[in-house]
């Protein structure tokens, strides 16, 4: 439920913080990046989460945009800058029965989450927000490129689709090669389950961890968010899956 999504979240937080604090024995750590990618919501995209859902979906989404400010607003106290990249194209907010892609992101309850979150935000100085106008967004974290999407596209069956995900950053590195849309790394979510696979794709958690679906698709994972530092001159490392 929605009390103990936020404990978890600010558990999480405060988790992150601590461990950036003791990062910056080594490091700069001056800059935060939130890649957001979506599902913030539980939505009625399935009968059985419209009946079992703890508030209607206009809730759901009040709710989530003015937690998801309150996170970025904690943070913003920790760094001189923090930037929010809002791509919030993923699944369970949709207003459809079944997946679009055309205004996937706008035609989405993740749309009115980021608008009232920016709001929350307007008065941090040190906050910026950069909306996606797609599914996709091609965000550039110490002069690494991440492409930033909700993941939700990938094709599966059972478990963790990993050959799938490869494949989708594949089609991507083809279709983009050549030209200045190029990536160096891909950040995923929608999985529940947090990883770093082949050295170049991030996967997130979730703060509701395995599900009843997830125990019928055969994945696994406790509540958790992953944070990662990125240097201008090595890219990522120190992947952690902060666990809620």
């Amino acid at each position: 439920n929605f009390d103990i999504a936020r404990q978890r979240l600010f558990s999480i937080l405060d988790s992150f913080v601590k461990w950036v604090d003791t990062l910056r024995g080594g490091y700069q750590i001056k800059e935060c990046a939130i890649f957001g990618e979506g599902d913030y919501i539980s939505g009625d995209i399935h009968r059985e989460l419209s009946v079992t859902n703890e508030f209607p979906v206009p809730v759901q989404t009040a709710r989530a945009g003015l937690l998801f400010g309150e996170a970025v607003s904690f943070l913003a106290s920790h760094f001189d800058k923090v930037t929010v990249f809002q791509v919030g194209s993923d699944n369970h907010s949709r207003m459809q029965p079944k997946p679009q892609f055309k205004q996937k992101f706008e035609n989405s309850f993740s749309y009115l989450v980021h608008v009232i979150s920016s709001t929350y935000l307007e008065r941090h100085k040190n906050v910026e927000v950069i909306a996606a106008e797609g599914m996709k967004y091609l965000a550039t974290v110490a002069g690494w490129k991440f492409l930033i999407e909700h993941g939700d596209t990938i094709k599966s069956w059972m478990g963790i689709p990993y050959y799938g995900i490869e494949r989708g950053r594949a089609r991507e590195a083809t279709r983009r090669m050549g030209t200045d849309k190029n990536f160096h790394f891909q950040s995923i979510a929608h999985w529940h389950v947090p990883g770093f696979v082949s050295g170049n794709i991030l996967i997130n958690g979730s703060l509701s961890g395995t599900t009843e679906f997830d125990h019928g698709c055969g994945r696994h994972a406790e509540p958790s968010q992953v944070a990662f530092l990125v240097s201008p001159k090595h890219g990522v490392f120190n992947f952690t899956a902060f666990k809620g």
